[in-house]
């Protein structure tokens, strides 16, 4: 007996003209549709088992720790910080008090 397709629903996504052509030609190079091509890379990054809203805040995993680390490096290029955040804070603090 031949299994029934899964119910499909339509997702519409506005997109600059350049970037259409820029999925059509890499679905092309996999040789694929752009409908398969979208789809799978939607499978790869959206995951299954996605929190609920007011759940997601509460969340840190390793893959988000990585994530932020990258974007660290990314930003920072290498460069550190001599002073401590909280030590500027309070000498801000300080300036800013006796300013008053």
């Amino acid at each position: 007996m031949i299994k029934p397709a899964a119910k499909r629903t339509r997702l519409i996504v506005d997109v600059s003209p350049g970037m259409r052509q820029r999925v059509k030609m890499a679905a092309a190079r996999r040789d694929v549709s752009v409908r398969r091509y979208v789809e799978d890379i939607l499978e790869a990054v959206v995951p299954l088992d996605e929190p609920l809203a007011s759940e997601r805040g509460r969340l840190v995993t390793g893959e988000t720790l990585r994530l932020f680390k990258d974007i660290r490096d990314t930003v920072m290029r290498g460069r550190r910080f001599a002073d401590d955040s909280t030590d500027l804070i309070e000498q801000a603090r300080a300036e800013r008090t006796a300013d008053l």
